[in-house]
């Protein structure tokens, strides 16, 4: 396997979403390469930063407020229509935009050591790559359908 393969498949390696084979051989590129560990290490992180992203609630009244603003709003006059109209609400809209991913990032709660996913024992996922690399499936707890391994239920 080379960088740019494995640097392709570090999202499905991470999830668990490989055959057995193809895990086994990242394993074994990850362990001799460095880039790829620090990528891998980063897409890990990433992912637990977004897990824990909180979701924001709309306000309890959202509903009944945008139906008031909508019976409110007046028939627009095609005439007094200015060429900045979009322009500016385009701006409004980025701007808010800009302020709530900031806000959402800086809020975000940081990573304790303790529970990123490097702590995991590696013994675990070894030993899950080599049981699909064989053919079974570790979750049901039974042997998939192959005949090239000889495996017996």
């Amino acid at each position: 396997m080379n960088c740019n393969r494995v640097e392709r498949l570090l999202d499905a390696f991470i999830d668990g979403e490989l055959d057995g084979e193809t895990m086994l051989r990242m394993r074994e590129h990850l362990r001799g390469c460095d880039s790829c560990q620090t990528e891998l290490r980063e897409i890990r992180r990433m992912k637990c930063l977004l897990a824990r992203t909180l979701v924001a609630r709309p306000q309890d009244n959202l509903e009944e407020r945008l139906l008031a603003a909508c019976r409110d709003q007046q028939p627009i006059d095609k005439a007094r229509i200015s060429i900045w109209r979009p322009v500016r609400t385009f701006a409004s809209v980025a701007t808010v935009a800009a302020v709530a991913t900031f806000a959402t990032i800086a809020l975000m709660p940081k990573p304790t050591p303790e529970k990123t996913p490097e702590s995991a024992p590696i013994a675990f996922e070894i030993q899950r790559d080599q049981i699909y690399s064989v053919g079974l499936d570790p979750m049901a707890g039974s042997p998939t359908i192959s005949t090239s391994h000889g495996i017996v239920p």
